[in-house]
């Protein structure tokens, strides 16, 4: 009985921390902020209104959908830029296609000069994590053998190829101050 009541109480709150809205912003109702907030985050009308619409419901309180989507079209105007595309881009957050026309044209170039240099940095850290495990490793084996010989010979060439993408990440840093600097 209480392993029951325990798994029932367990979903409850699981479920409770799912919802998009608590029942004070829904109560609140400033729709016209919340969508112009998703919109700012580029976040998609239709799944945030949904989520949105699914929490409120349950406490009765319908969303205005109107001023949701006016507030969200006006967040989108601030999102769907270059400069931000390279600011999500360099981040690594992926783009769920919220912009339209030429708007998306300016944010897709910028995120892809920003995710060309998140995949560089990416990659340094990648190696950097590899160099830090194969020291550790170098520090168990026995001096002189193969295996420690193997290891700096592997801690070398990350070094190595680390060196060649600092320069890569460098001019594409280049790059984008450029673009961004002609943008404004």
């Amino acid at each position: 009985m209480f392993g029951r009541y325990s798994v029932i109480v367990f979903s409850a709150v699981l479920l409770s921390g799912c919802a998009s809205l608590s029942k004070s912003e829904c109560e609140v109702g400033d729709w016209y902020s919340l969508g112009k907030s998703d919109g700012y985050s580029g976040y998609s009308s239709f799944s945030r209104l949904a989520s949105h619409g699914e929490a409120c419901s349950k406490y009765g309180i319908a969303v205005d959908q109107i001023q949701y989507q006016r507030g969200h079209a006006e967040g989108l105007l601030s999102y769907c830029t270059f400069p931000r595309g390279v600011s999500e881009g360099r981040a690594g957050r992926q783009y769920a296609g919220v912009c339209e026309g030429d708007r998306d044209a300016e944010f897709r170039r910028g995120h892809s000069a920003g995710m060309e240099y998140h995949s560089v940095n990416s990659r340094i850290q990648s190696l950097q994590r590899d160099i830090s495990s194969a020291e550790r490793k170098q520090r168990k084996v026995e001096a002189g053998s193969v295996d420690y010989y193997k290891l700096e010979a592997e801690i070398r060439a990350n070094n190595r190829e680390i060196n060649l993408l600092s320069v890569q990440k460098g001019q594409i840093q280049e790059n984008l101050d450029t673009l961004l600097a002609s943008y404004n």
